[in-house]
């Protein structure tokens, strides 16, 4: 038996294992106990007696030693059990023929059926086994079995049945917890997995965003640059105005590489609950834009899956940052909505809405309302359907954007009674 079924048994395995053995030595032990009786007070007056109990005890102990120590599956085969059990019968039948000390072994075997055979294979054995030593104790008169020896047996097989009850469920319970420990093992191993692709993929994100915002305007600098070179010599006014204007595009460019390279730095949660991370991501936007931030979160959403937890706050920051540079808002309201099923996420504007009606539209100067650019839509629809949810990016009557997100729990949470945080 291998260490690591120490979980199916019905008790730790060392001591499972003693109990075993301890029975074993009972079981044997007895045999050769009244052996050695029979070889000391019939020995000399009988020996050829003696010498078959000798060779029954020692076949015996090879079908035990062969059939029931070194068994490796529960319950016995059925041709192991036939084999075993007929062939044990048939050497008690000749001890107890040639010597009364062993009619204990027939009430052994039938306690070995109980441990090692199915009960409904069991009990018709053990029936048969029981009405053998009754008859055979009354010289065959099946009228002379008293009430008494049928209700002991009837007794005795409720006992064990209870008991191979008690095994049985107890096994049951070790093969769940053991499953359960799987399961949380593959549970986890599928969080590391999750939170490792959700790396990858904002790696992915910044990779372009730097190459069409940055590398966009750099090479838009790099024409312009080779313009005004030509244009200085004939018209250095206009060339000077050009320069001008290739400056405010460079500052253009560092606040939003400043901006990436600050998302960047900041390793999601930083270890801080959702709930602490939103109102203090929230209270920095309001300090920074000038706009007004309405949060409500209702459940217990800081018991949420940590890769789901990352993911909204994620989401929200992204949103955040595409109200701030194309919303024209002055108001935004933030709701999250934990449910024992499910998480909802609602983040709305006052601003200019999306171009057209069309969701992720944008028009000439690239503002699109809380949807954000293409590239700020690809990355919030990325995040979400990494851990199997879903975005929805509409306008909002009557003028504004809403990104509505919802993320499938596939665990149970515990929530207690909704609560409501308001900032």
């Amino acid at each position: 038996m291998a260490e690591n079924d120490d979980e199916m048994l019905p008790m730790p395995l060392g001591r499972f294992r003693l109990f075993l053995w301890g029975w074993h030595i009972l079981y044997l032990g007895g045999l050769y106990l009244m052996l050695a009786l029979a070889a000391v007070q019939d020995g000399p007056a009988h020996p050829r007696q003696v010498a078959i109990l000798a060779v029954c005890v020692l076949l015996q102990t090879v079908l035990y030693a062969g059939l029931i120590i070194r068994q490796e599956e529960w319950p016995l085969g059925r041709w192991k059990a036939l084999l075993y059990f007929g062939g044990s019968a048939a050497l008690w039948a000749v001890q107890w023929q040639l010597d009364l000390r062993f009619l204990w072994v027939g009430w052994a075997l039938i306690g070995q059926m109980f441990g090692v055979l199915r009960p409904w294979i069991a009990i018709p054995a053990s029936a048969v086994l029981a009405f053998y030593f009754f008859v055979r104790a009354r010289n065959w008169a099946i009228a002379d079995i008293s009430l008494g020896e049928v209700v002991g047996w009837v007794a005795m097989v409720i006992l064990f049945l209870y008991m191979h009850g008690l095994g049985t469920a107890s096994m049951e319970r070790s093969r769940l917890v053991a499953e359960l420990r799987t399961a949380q093992a593959a549970l986890q191993a599928s969080r590391d997995k999750d939170v490792e692709l959700a790396a990858l993929r904002e790696r992915e994100r910044l990779a372009r965003d730097l190459h069409d915002g940055l590398g966009h305007t750099l090479v838009a600098l790099s024409v312009q640059l080779e313009a005004t070179q030509r244009l200085y010599r004939v018209d250095p006014g206009r060339a000077s105005a050009q320069i001008d204007a290739m400056k405010e595009l460079v500052r253009g460019s560092m606040d939003e590489l400043r901006r990436s390279l600050a998302g960047l730095r900041t390793a999601g949660l930083a270890g801080r609950s959702l709930v602490e991370a939103l109102l203090a991501l929230c209270a920095a936007f309001e300090e920074r834009s000038g706009i007004t931030v309405a949060t409500t979160v209702r459940g217990d959403v800081d018991r949420l899956p940590p890769v789901v937890s990352d993911t909204l706050w994620r989401v929200i920051q992204e949103a955040l940052t595409n109200i701030e540079k194309h919303a024209e808002a002055q108001k935004v309201e933030i709701s999250l909505d934990a449910s024992p099923h499910a998480v909802a996420l609602h983040v709305s504007d006052d601003g200019i809405g999306l171009p057209g009606g069309e969701a992720g539209g944008e028009d000439g100067g690239g503002r699109t309302g809380a949807g954000g650019s293409r590239l700020g839509l690809v990355g919030m629809g990325e995040r979400v359907e990494g851990v199997g949810g879903k975005v929805e990016i509409s306008n909002r009557r009557p003028h504004g954007v809403r990104v509505m997100v919802e993320i499938p729990l596939h665990r149970s949470l515990t929530l207690p009674a909704l609560t409501e945080r308001r900032a």
